[in-house]
C-alpha cells in the first residue's frame, strides 16, 4: 500500500491570515493594474468606494459630513478596509475544511468591483478587466496559501516524525512563512507602485504655469474682518478653504489636457481648451461659499477671490434655446450638478468658470484646472469641480 500523510485543519489564526492576505493581494494587484492602464478609478477599492458614495442616500451623506467633517472620505476608506479585513478573515476561517468558501468570497468581491467599475460614468468599459484580473490574483493567492497552510501529520504506516525527516509539518511551516511573507511584500509593493503610477505627474508644473498668468490678489477692504479680536480673516487661505465633495481620489487633470464641451439645447455647440478660455474676458470676484450641511457657526463656510470667465457670456455665445431649464455640469470623475439657467443668465448674479483662487491657480482639491463658482447658491447645485462638460 502507498504511504500517505494525514492532513489536519490549520490553526484558526493561520486560516484568518490566509483570507486577509488573499484580500490584500487582490486589492494591491487591482491598484497596480489601475495605474498601469492609466485608469486609477478602476482600482476595485476606489471603484466600490465611489459607487458607495454615489448610491448613499442624502441623509447618510449629511450624517457623514456632520460626524467626520472633511475626514469623511478617510472614514469611509478605513471603514471599507475594516469590513474587507473581517470578510477576509471570515472567509479563511470558513475554509479550514476546504478552499471553496474562501474562493466564493473572493469571487463575490470581484463581482462587486466589476459592477462598480461598469457603473462609473468616468471609466471606459474595458476598465472592468482591472477588477476581474485582481479577482484572479486573489483567488490564486488564496488557493496557494490554503495549500501551504495544511499541516502534515506523521505517516500512518511508518510512524515517522516529519519534523525529523525535513518534510511534513516542519517543511509546511517554513513554506507557509515564506509564502505569507512573499504575498504580504508583493501586495504592499503592488499597492505602492499603483499609487506612484496614479500620482499627479506634471500637475504642479501645469498649475505654476497658470499661476504665472494670473494677477496678484487684491488686498481685502479695510475693516472687512476683526482679526485683532479673534475672528477669521476676511479671505480664507487656500489651504484652509473648506472642502466637501464626492471624490475619493482628487482628479489629476492638467490645464494642457483640459477640454470643455457646451452642448444640448443650444444654437451653437462649443468646444474649448484652456487657452481658448483664457483668451476671453476675465473677472475677479470675491465670493463666499458655504455647504448646505453647514450649521450656524459651522466650519463649512469660506471666502476667496476667484478669477474666471463669466459663465453668462459663454451661454449667450452658445445661444440657449427656449425650454432649457437647467445647465447640467459634469466633472471629469463623473459627478454632476444641475444649475438653473435663469440664475446663470442673470446679469446681477456672479457665476464664473473659475481657474484662479487667491492669486494662484485653483488647488487640485478645489477643482483645478476649471470649476464652476456661483454666488448665492449652495455648491451641490452650482459649483462643479474639475468641470469638463456643460449640457
Amino acid at each position: 500500500m502507498r504511504d500517505h500523510e494525514s492532513v489536519h485543519p490549520p490553526p484558526r489564526g493561520t486560516s484568518c491570515l490566509t483570507g486577509l492576505l488573499a484580500v490584500a493581494a487582490a486589492l494591491g494587484a487591482g491598484h497596480l493594474l489601475a495605474g498601469l492602464t492609466g485608469s486609477p478609478g478602476s482600482s476595485p477599492f476606489l471603484a466600490v468606494g465611489n459607487s458607495a458614495i454615489d448610491l448613499a442616500p442624502e441623509p447618510v451623506k449629511d450624517f457623514a459630513i456632520a460626524a467626520f467633517g472633511e475626514a469623511n472620505k478617510t472614514a469611509l476608506l478605513v471603514g471599507m478596509g475594516v469590513v474587507l479585513a473581517v470578510l477576509g478573515a471570515a472567509g479563511g476561517l470558513a475554509s479550514r475544511g476546504g478552499p471553496l468558501p474562501g474562493l466564493i468570497l473572493v469571487g463575490l468581491g470581484g463581482t462587486a468591483g466589476a459592477l462598480a467599475t461598469l457603473g462609473r460614468p468616468d471609466l471606459p468599459t474595458w476598465a472592468v478587466a482591472v477588477p476581474l484580473s485582481s479577482t484572479v490574483v486573489g483567488g490564486v493567492v488564496f488557493a496557494l496559501l490554503w495549500s501551504a497552510s495544511r499541516p502534515r501529520g506523521p505517516r500512518k504506516d511508518t510512524g515517522e516524525d516529519p519534523a525529523l525527516t525535513g518534510s511534513g509539518a516542519g517543511l509546511g511551516r517554513r513554506r507557509l512563512l515564506v509564502s505569507t511573507g512573499a504575498v504580504a511584500l508583493g501586495s504592499a509593493t503592488a499597492a505602492l507602485g499603483g499609487q506612484a503610477l496614479t500620482g499627479r505627474g506634471g500637475l504642479e508644473e501645469s498649475r505654476r504655469a497658470v499661476t504665472a498668468r494670473l494677477p496678484p490678489p487684491s488686498p481685502p477692504p479695510g475693516g472687512a474682518d476683526f482679526v485683532d479680536q479673534g475672528t477669521p480673516t476676511f479671505i480664507t487661505a487656500n489651504d484652509d478653504f473648506y472642502r466637501v465633495d464626492t471624490a475619493l481620489r482628487v482628479p489629476a487633470l492638467r490645464a494642457e489636457d483640459w477640454r470643455l464641451r457646451v452642448h444640448g439645447l443650444v444654437e451653437r455647440e462649443l468646444s474649448l481648451n484652456f487657452d481658448d478660455l483664457l483668451r476671453r474676458p476675465w473677472r475677479t470676484e470675491t465670493i463666499t461659499m458655504t455647504c448646505v450641511s453647514n450649521e450656524v457657526g459651522g466650519p463649512y463656510v469660506s471666502t476667496a477671490e476667484f478669477v474666471g470667465v463669466p459663465l453668462r457670456d459663454l451661454l449667450r455665445e452658445a445661444g440657449v434655446r427656449a425650454g432649457a431649464e437647467r445647465v447640467f455640469g459634469t466633472s471629469v470623475d463623473g459627478y454632476t450638478a444641475a444649475t438653473p439657467v435663469e440664475t446663470l443668465l442673470d446679469p446681477d448674479r456672479v457665476a464664473l468658470l473659475a481657474f484662479g483662487m487667491n492669486g494662484e491657480a485653483l488647488p487640485p482639491e478645489h477643482g483645478f484646472p476649471v470649476r464652476m463658482v456661483t454666488a448665492g447658491l449652495y455648491g451641490y447645485v452650482s459649483a462643479t469641480k474639475w468641470l469638463v462638460d456643460l449640457e
